[in-house]
């Protein structure tokens, strides 16, 4: 008798499909994705670094001569010398980013 209700109680009022399985996997997934979002959210400083490296090398890629100390300098609204159009290349997308929400400036006072 206690192995009958040993068994039902083991045996889940279902039975599991593909499709059960697959649906889980996805869930998963998604669920490991926004893990990652929520682990960049932990390293501000390292994702302002990667976006002025992103916006340094895309703009050295159209030929321009501003080094990464320069964007830097120029994110954080110091004077930069070189060429104007060249200064206004890495404010473009700074701006950008501030209409889509996205911080690039530094909490840190500069003098």
């Amino acid at each position: 008798m206690y192995n009958n209700i040993e068994q039902k109680m083991n045996k889940p009022p279902f039975s599991v499909t593909n499709e059960m399985l697959s649906r889980t996997i996805q869930i998963i997934e998604k669920i490991a994705v926004a893990m990652t979002f929520q682990s960049l959210n932990r390293m501000p400083i390292l994702r302002r670094n990667n976006r002025i490296v992103s916006i340094h090398s895309s703009l050295a890629i159209e030929a321009n001569s501003l080094s990464l100390d320069n964007v830097r300098d120029v994110i954080a609204g110091r004077l930069v010398e070189g060429p104007e159009q060249e200064i206004q290349e890495v404010k473009t997308p700074i701006r950008h980013m501030k209409i889509s929400g996205i911080s690039i400036a530094s909490k840190r006072k500069t003098f």
